[in-house]
């Protein structure tokens, strides 16, 4: 990357890398508004807007 001086093997890393410099953020929220690099962290976020809690702890049966 020229910007970060970082090195890879892969294109795709250079892209990121890139991307990453320009603030290229795609993926918005369309709830907030909140932007976002990748898809699968608009997607985890837009789970907080649901209320969606698919993570729950064995002892108490408390949802996270």
């Amino acid at each position: 990357c020229p910007v970060s001086n970082k090195s890879s093997k892969h294109q795709t890393a250079l892209a990121i890398s890139m991307q990453s410099h320009t603030d290229d953020r795609p993926f918005r929220c369309t709830d907030c508004g909140k932007r976002f690099f990748h898809r699968h962290h608009l997607l985890n976020h837009q789970s907080r807007h649901d209320g969606e809690k698919p993570f729950a702890f064995g002892h108490c049966g408390q949802h996270f």
